[in-house]
Parts: structure tokens; C-alpha cells; sequence
């Protein structure tokens, strides 16, 4: 440090912040962040000052890699962190940083004072209180001692695995049943009552439990209330099974000194039989083995203990030993009194009179393989089982290695690949995926080594003839026994080729709706039963002069409509639409936004919801405005009847035909007028008659004539006593406008049943994602359970060892 910078040291304000009184410790370095002063407290941690200065702070962290210091000299702000310390004078320790720079003249940084405070105890309480969590839930699922917690009414609401176990009950069975009836007798009914209404008074105690096979048992229960807002609102109930307990009590007033600590007290079985093979001692151990009580069997011959295919050999062992013989892990198995069999290893020796050389009696131990075998049989048939469920299940399944090497391959992966399992077995996985989504599919791939879990992820796979099939897949990794290294992943597949072609048809035929919907002369509507205007094609919006914007959520009566339609629509609505599901074709008038009135013709049909309630109408609307017009000069035409294209006729009062033009014979191509009678509708009389007597005239009146449709406008003339007919082929209109009409309920009938389909697969997809992700925790949660499994069988024989080498 230039003698420069140790005279600005001196400064007062310098002096005044750099303190060797404060609790904390403080720093001060040049603007290289290399340290040039510290205070007491600073050095106690990390060294004299002599061993400090020009060493850069950072050299003084184990972990930080976002030094504040450093961040300072970036930002020139006050910056803070934590870090973890090497001290060492003392030990090593957490601490947090704040750094705060110090600028000369022209605005550089010169210093940077540093403020570091130990949150070291903090940082191990913490640690400590974590650790503390993580054991109390070891320990309560974990402990080898029943853990209940029931409400104030006695209603169980948390069982633990021990619990489960001992009780025969599995959680979902129990959980939300009362334990009277269930774990207590219905006898002690007032007990169970007492105990959950005042639990500090009965906060140790002890009474007869039941397991489901309906056993009864002793529990010494620690009973603890449980408070919410100071109200008691239920009990946790820490027990231990002294049934054996109480048994070795009553027992012992009966029995001698001999063999007293050893014999009663042993958790192992432990039997006595005299030269002539009767049993002269029984244990408790052994009465639980063999369900026997002492008293009943002592005095009989040992021969009931065993099962009848194995007696002969149990017997033939047990003879051996009078010839001194010693049994060391012997199997031999133990018939139950209620017909179980119950596998035990055995030790035995012999019991000499007092000159050492007679043998008066034998005795033996056991420890019970029951369990462990029983274990290892469900190992075996946890193992077969998840085989089976891997190789026949209906989804394909695959496991490969962290090399990308296919490890499993069940036969509905062998379907959906072309492959057999023997022939893609080692291989990389690469082989399965087109060549054009290889690259992407791959790097899902190795995402997953990273632990990224599929949920429903879309890969497709390359079958052996070349087809492409699409599958959703869920994934896990599968990890080694220190439950971190990841060591091979498994992903179940649900194929989703027809449901993607389907979707592709069914967008297909909406694109083709949708070009018929928007590219119709005619204009499109759908109104709600409110009568607003819900959606429409382009057509409409340029019918009435708006744009989509303005004609969009409006009221379709009052906003388009001529008002004195209203009625005569809604009446329509009503008695047609919403009765019989579609109106009859009606003309009206629409009001344009210019204020022009023009005429159209609307067909209506009614929309319903799934549950074929009304929700809407659909309107399909034709200006009329050109028909009206040829409407119009058809009768200024009848003025020509010779030059009028299309029918003019003349009929009197008794439907005698007076008249008819040129084009009766060229359209209806008839040339005698012996036929006249089939040129209009065959109640043309009385139509004439009503025609001619109300002076009312008759329009589009239609008649099929030898495949051609016929529009006919009757016209009577007033005080003249006949009418004039005109007639025009609107065959090819009437053909376009039942096309659109087919096509278009088509259409309608198409959209509902895609829609259905597709809610349907999305039903059975979701109810993949919920199998795969049972599959899921059924693979990895076993595999979990076969590790523990495994560590208990390991234990088992560790004990059994240790039980051999005990000298008799």
C-alpha cells in the first residue's frame, strides 16, 4: 500500500466507518478487489492482516461463484450475497456480504468497503430442523410401533404402515371408519369413547385390540390429545403389541428356574423333548409358531407339530439327536394348529444327567422364515408379474440403457415397430424413428437423463415396412439403489395413428364446409334464442351493407329486420322451428344500413346442444331482389304473350283454357290441346275459382311436369271472368337449392358425429395418461419395494447367522 493511500486511511470519515468495535466484520480493497485492510473481527475468521492484504477476496470462499465484490465492480452499486468461508483460525463458516464502493473524484471506483456477518448458526439450524423433519417422517412411517390418529368421535384418520400390517387392514379399508368394530371390540365400546373424549386422562393405557381376522390382541397405548384453536379435536395413539408380553407374564408364576430368563423371555421358539420324544417344555415363541398352547401339548408326542408329507423326515432328524447329533440351521417345518405351516431354522443340544454322558432331554431353538419366505415368494411372484404385465400388456413398452441401447422390448412394441425383440435388442435406439423427426426425437430422448419426465409426449416411430406410426409417450427413469443414478429409462406409448388420420379427415371435411360456407352467394346466420346474431359468412354482413364488426352480437330482429316482419318471424320461430326443427320457406324484408328495404327468402333450421336442448337457429338467406325482379318483367312479358319466353296461359271460370303462347309447346313440349289439362296443378278449378272470387293472386304455385318443376303465378283480371297464368322452369333452381340443402344437413351431420368421435378418443387418451401414469408409480413404486424387500431379506439372514454361531 503506497504511503499515499495510508495517509487517506486516516482520514476521519475512513476511520469512523473501519472500526474494530462492530460485531461484524469489515474489509476494505483496492478496485482489483484485492484486500488492503481488515478490521479484528475480519482477521479472527480468516487470518492476520499481514496474510490477508493483496489476496483477492475471493480467494477466501469454498462455493461462491457470484462474488458481490465483483459484482460491484460491474454495476458500481452496493451489492450483496453469501458465501461459505475458509477460516482457518477457527472453522469454517456462512456468511453474508454486502459491498459497497467508494469513488474518487472522477467518479471511478478507488475502494470497496466490505461488510461480512457469520449466519453459520442460522445456516445449522436450519440444516438441523430439515434433518428433524426428515427423521420424525422416517420414524412414524418407519416405526416398528402402531401409529394412530382418530378424531373426538373415534373415527380413524391416519393409520402407519406398521399399523397396516399388524392390524390386517389396508389404509384405504380403514381410514374413515370408527375404531369400535374395527380394531376394538364392540365390548369396550366405552373405553374407545372415554379415551377419545379425554385423552390426557387416559395418556397411558392399556386395553384389547382386534385384528381383522378377528384376533385379539394387547395394546399399551401413549395417548396424545390434539389441539386446534385450544379445542381438543382429536387423539395420536402410539401403542405396542404386549400381548406376548402379558402371556410371559402369566407364564412365569408357573414356571421354575429353569432355563427362566432364556426360555420365556426368547423371541426365537424353544421346545424341550424328553428320550421318548414327548414334549416336556413349550415357550411362548413356540406357541405362536405352532398355535398351540403349553398346556395342551405338554406330555404329547412331538409328532403333532409336524405337517404329514414332511413328519417322517422332521422325526427321522430329531431321532439322529439322541445319538448326539446337533441341529445347526436345520429347516424344519412346524405345523400350525389352525393348519398353516410355519418354516423355522433350528439349533438344538443335548441336556446330560449329572454324570454328563446320559441323555435325559434335547432342546432346540428356532428363529421363524416365515415372513422371509414368504417375502421372497412375493418377490418372485412381484417379479413375475410385472414381467407379465410388461410383455402382454396392450401399450408398447420400451427400456433403454443411458447409452441409448434398447434393453426391453415388450409385444405390443413388436406390433407397433415390425421388429421382434431378439432383433433390436442392444441396438441403438435411432432405428425406430423416421429419418425426417430422428434428430428431434433423439433429443427428447436425452432429456430424460437429465430427469425430465414425458407426460403425453408425440414421437413418431418408423415401422420395419416404412409406414410411420404416431404414439403419445409417458416416461421414468429407472435409478440405482442410491435412489440418484439414473440407470435406464422406461416410456409406455399409446398409439395415436387413426385418431391422427381421423383428425386430418375431419379437418379436411371442415375446410371443405368452410369454403361452401364462405364462398355461398347466400348468407349464413346463427342467432341464440335471445335472437342474437352469433356468427355468420361474408356473405351476410355484405347483404346488409355492415361490417362484421358492426353486425356481430346485435339483436337480428330489430337491427336488420323491416319491423313489420318481427311478429310474422317469431311466430315462425315458434311454431315452426322450435316444434318440428326447421321452418318452411318464407319471404321477408331486410333493411340495408343505407336504409334500402329488400326481399328475401330464409329457410330456418334449429341448433341443439348435447343434450338436444335448443340453443340457437341457423338461417340460411337468399336476396330475392333479381327474382322479384323477373317476377316483374314476366308480367310486363304477359303483356307479349307471343314473345314471352317463358308460359302464358288463359283459363275461364270452368277452367276451359282460352289462351296459351308459343313457349307452352316448346318448354312443355306438347302441340294438341287435348293436354292442356296437365300444363297446371290438377286443383287448378278451385285455385282459378278462389283466385278469380277473392281478386287475390296466387304465387309460386309448383308442380313437377314430367321431371321438370314448374313456378306458376296465377293473376286474375278483375270483372273479366278468367285468369291469366304464367309459368317458368325452375327445375335447375329448385335442383341447386335441394343440393345445398343435402349438403349442407350432411355436412351438419358430419361436424356432430367427428365432434363425438374425437370427444370420445380424447376420453380414451385421458384415460391412457391416467394408465400410463398408474403404470408409472405401479413400476417404480415396486421397484422401490423389491429394493426394500431385498434389505430385509439381507437383514433376515444376517440374523440367522448370528443365531448359528450362539453356542448352546
Amino acid at each position: 500500500m503506497s504511503k499515499k493511500e495510508i495517509e487517506h486511511l486516516k482520514e476521519p470519515i475512513i476511520l469512523d466507518v473501519i472500526t474494530n468495535k462492530v460485531q461484524f466484520g469489515l474489509v476494505l480493497m483496492d478496485n482489483k478487489a484485492e484486500i488492503i485492510w481488515a478490521n479484528e473481527r475480519f482477521q479472527q475468521w480468516f487470518g492476520s492482516l499481514k496474510s490477508l492484504v493483496g489476496k483477492p477476496c475471493s480467494s477466501l470462499s469454498k462455493k461462491e461463484k457470484n462474488y458481490a465484490c465483483i459484482k460491484t465492480l460491474k454495476t458500481k452499486k452496493v451489492e450483496s450475497g453469501w458465501a461459505y468461508g475458509i477460516t482457518p483460525k477457527t472453522r469454517d463458516i456462512f456468511f453474508e456480504t454486502v459491498t459497497i464502493p467508494i469513488f474518487d473524484s472522477k467518479g471511478k471506483i478507488k475502494h470497496i468497503m466490505g461488510q461480512i456477518t457469520d449466519i453459520t448458526e442460522s445456516k445449522k439450524r436450519q440444516e438441523d430442523l430439515m434433518a428433524s423433519e426428515r427423521k420424525y417422517k422416517y420414524l412414524v412411517e418407519n416405526a416398528n410401533s402402531l401409529i394412530l390418529k382418530v378424531d373426538t368421535k373415534g373415527t380413524i384418520t391416519f393409520l402407519n404402515e406398521f399399523a397396516e400390517k399388524f392390524f390386517g387392514y389396508k389404509k384405504e379399508e380403514i381410514i374413515g371408519k370408527s375404531i369400535i368394530g374395527t380394531i376394538m371390540p364392540k365390548r369396550l365400546m366405552t373405553i374407545a369413547k372415554q379415551v377419545c373424549a379425554n385423552p390426557e386422562k387416559y395418556s397411558q393405557h392399556e386395553h384389547i385390540n382386534m385384528t381383522k381376522d378377528g384376533r385379539e390382541v394387547f395394546i399399551a397405548w401413549t395417548n396424545k390429545p390434539i389441539y386446534t384453536n385450544g379445542k381438543c379435536v382429536g387423539v395420536i395413539r402410539i401403542g405396542n403389541d404386549i400381548t406376548e408380553r402379558r402371556k410371559a407374564e402369566e407364564k412365569l408364576q408357573e414356571t421354575t428356574n429353569y432355563l427362566e430368563s432364556l426360555f420365556n423371555y426368547a423371541n426365537a421358539p424353544i421346545i424341550v423333548w424328553d428320550t421318548k420324544f414327548r414334549i416336556t417344555r413349550f415357550n411362548h415363541a413356540f406357541e405362536h409358531i405352532s398355535g398351540w398352547n403349553a398346556k395342551d401339548i405338554i406330555g404329547k408326542k412331538l409328532h403333532i407339530l409336524f405337517p404329514q408329507e414332511s413328519r417322517q423326515e422332521s422325526l427321522g432328524k430329531i431321532e439322529r439327536t439322541l445319538a448326539g447329533e446337533y441341529w445347526k440351521s436345520v429347516e424344519i417345518p412346524i405345523l400350525h394348529k389352525n393348519g398353516d405351516v410355519r418354516l423355522a431354522l433350528w439349533n438344538s443340544a443335548n441336556i446330560y444327567a449329572k454324570d454328563d454322558k446320559t441323555i435325559i432331554a434335547t432342546i432346540a431353538q428356532g428363529q421363524e422364515i416365515t415372513e422371509r419366505k414368504q417375502a421372497e415368494e412375493k418377490l418372485r411372484e412381484t417379479t413375475d408379474y410385472l414381467e407379465r404385465l410388461f410383455n402382454y400388456a396392450n401399450a408398447p413398452i420400451i427400456v433403454w440403457d443411458k447409452e441409448f441401447r434398447i434393453t426391453r422390448f415388450n409385444h405390443a412394441f413388436e406390433h407397433l415397430a415390425g421388429w421382434s425383440a431378439k432383433d433390436v435388442m442392444g441396438k441403438k435406439l435411432h432405428i425406430l424413428f423416421p429419418q425426417e423427426s430422428r434428430k428431434e426425437s433423439l433429443s427428447k430422448i436425452e432429456r430424460t437423463l437429465a430427469g425430465e419426465y414425458w407426460k403425453s409426449v408425440e414421437i413418431p416411430i418408423l415401422h420395419r415396412n416404412g409406414d410411420v406410426r404416431l404414439a403419445l409417450w409417458n416416461s421414468a427413469n429407472i435409478s440405482a439403489k442410491d435412489g440418484k443414478t439414473i440407470i435406464a429409462t422406461i416410456a409406455q406409448g399409446q398409439e395415436i395413428t387413426e385418431q391422427k388420420q381421423a383428425e386430418e379427415a375431419l379437418k379436411e371435411s371442415e375446410t371443405k364446409f368452410r369454403e361452401l360456407y364462405e364462398g355461398s352467394q347466400d348468407g349464413y346466420a346463427r342467432i341464440d334464442l335471445n335472437y342474437q346474431i352469433r356468427e355468420f359468412n361474408s356473405s351476410f354482413p355484405k347483404m346488409l351493407g355492415y361490417t362484421e364488426k358492426e353486425l356481430s352480437g346485435k339483436n337480428y330482429l330489430l337491427f336488420a329486420s323491416v319491423k313489420k316482419w318481427h311478429p310474422v318471424e317469431e311466430k315462425i320461430f315458434t311454431k315452426q322451428v322450435i316444434k318440428k326443427g326447421y321452418s318452411d320457406l318464407y319471404d321477408k324484408e331486410f333493411i340495408r344500413k343505407d336504409g334500402t328495404i329488400f326481399p328475401a327468402q330464409i329457410r330456418a333450421y334449429l341448433i341443439k346442444d348435447k343434450d338436444g336442448k335448443p340453443e340457437g337457429i341457423w338461417g340460411f338467406i337468399r336476396d330475392i331482389t333479381e327474382i322479384r325482379k323477373a317476377e316483374e318483367e314476366i308480367r310486363n312479358l304477359a303483356k307479349f304473350p307471343s314473345e314471352n319466353p317463358n308460359l302464358v296461359m288463359r283459363f275461364d271460370l270452368k277452367g276451359k283454357l282460352l289462351f296459351y303462347n308459343p313457349s307452352v309447346e316448346r318448354i312443355m313440349k306438347l302441340n294438341k290441346l287435348s293436354s292442356w289439362k296437365y300444363l297446371v296443378p290438377k286443383d287448378y278449378l278451385n285455385i282459378i275459382k278462389k283466385a278469380v272470387l277473392e281478386n287475390k293472386q296466387i304465387r309460386n304455385k309448383e308442380q313437377i311436369i314430367d321431371g321438370m318443376t314448374i313456378s306458376y303465378d296465377i293473376m286474375p283480371l278483375e270483372k273479366k271472368g278468367y285468369v291469366n297464368v304464367y309459368g317458368k322452369d325452375v327445375t335447375k333452381l329448385k335442383e341447386a337449392e335441394i343440393e345445398i340443402k343435402t349438403y349442407t344437413k350432411k355436412l351438419e351431420i358430419r361436424v356432430k358425429e367427428r365432434t363425438k368421435e374425437l370427444n370420445k378418443v380424447n376420453q380414451q387418451l385421458l384415460e391412457r395418461v391416467n394408465e400410463l401414469e398408474r403404470f408409472h408409480d405401479l413400476t417404480v413404486g415396486r421397484e422401490l419395494k423389491m429394493i426394500e424387500l431385498k434389505k430385509q431379506i439381507k437383514k433376515l439372514e444376517s440374523d440367522i447367522e448370528i443365531d448359528r454361531k450362539k453356542d448352546f
